[in-house]
């Protein structure tokens, strides 16, 4: 009868022993959850980018940054970004569509006017195809920007859709090494000096590198950049955005998440000009930089 009792007190023991364990490991797994989305939280809230002149911003762009953005669906893009940057910027908005499809899929849309309001905003320009910026007037960026590209074409078969999209990637990749080889010595000189004089990008050994708190390097030159936004997940991943970039002679630099928070007034617009309640923009997608 003891020894029963000996045994039952054992077997409630050893029992009690294993819930607590049980409670203790799903504490843990709730707080390595919890730090987890605090960390993505942060990442994707807090990029905080540094310059060797003390300028910080949340968005990867100098002071002084000449930027291309190319595919600005409605616009809203540019405007955000002309309120961030500071007037000696110099942003050259494009859009695909012609001025009257621009308007005729965004009633009341005067996005185009407000942008020239912006001393920092050099032009606007409607019908520029992503294949063909390189045969733009006037326009010398040491950064170009193509958020979410997509060719709109609605091919459903996938295997289709991807190889459409990659060649679309592959005449903007393109086109970019075509415009950053056209700058000549003296234009490159010209921006490595405006740069170093008020604030040098990281640069090292054609590497930028961002630390943890997202911060740029001290750097020795300037390279031009490429920056892609992309959705993350299929069928964009089968892109293979990282190897056709490589294959135009770019490296990758580095990815961060993209916010669309730190864009104040910006709304995704899909190709065929709507978003139903921004939905898009709620999926996760990042911010790829590649240097040429």
């Amino acid at each position: 009868m003891a020894k029963k009792k000996l045994l039952d007190s054992l077997k409630d023991h050893l029992s009690n022993v294993k819930k607590e364990r049980q409670v203790e490991k799903r504490k843990i797994l709730a707080d390595e959850k919890v730090k987890k989305l605090k960390k993505e939280k942060n990442d994707r809230l807090c990029n905080v980018f540094k310059w060797t002149d003390g300028y910080t911003c949340s968005v990867p762009y100098r002071r002084d940054a000449q930027v291309l953005v190319v595919g600005d669906g409605d616009l809203s893009f540019s405007l955000a970004l002309a309120g961030l940057l500071e007037n000696s910027a110099s942003i050259h908005a494009t859009v695909f569509d012609g001025e009257d499809a621009f308007k005729g899929k965004y009633p009341g849309n005067t996005n185009d006017k407000k942008l020239l309001c912006f001393p920092n905003v050099s032009s606007v320009q409607f019908n520029v195809d992503a294949g063909k910026i390189d045969t733009l007037k006037g326009v010398n960026p040491d950064v170009i920007l193509f958020n979410f590209p997509h060719t709109g074409s609605g091919i459903h078969d996938k295997q289709r859709n991807v190889y459409g999209n990659q060649k679309m990637l592959e005449g903007f990749f393109g086109c970019c090494r075509k415009i950053f080889e056209k700058r000549s010595e003296s234009e490159i000189s010209m921006t490595v000096s405006r740069v170093n004089s008020n604030s040098r990008a990281c640069v090292e050994e054609n590497k930028v590198e961002l630390d943890s708190q997202k911060d740029y390097a001290e750097a020795k030159s300037v390279k031009p950049f490429v920056y892609v936004a992309m959705w993350c997940g299929e069928p964009y991943d089968s892109w293979n955005i990282k190897g056709i970039a490589k294959s135009a002679g770019f490296n990758r630099v580095q990815a961060c998440p993209f916010a669309f928070e730190d864009y104040p007034g910006y709304v995704h617009s899909r190709t065929d000009g709507c978003d139903a309640f921004g939905e898009m923009s709620k999926k996760p997608s990042r911010l790829f930089m590649f240097t040429f």
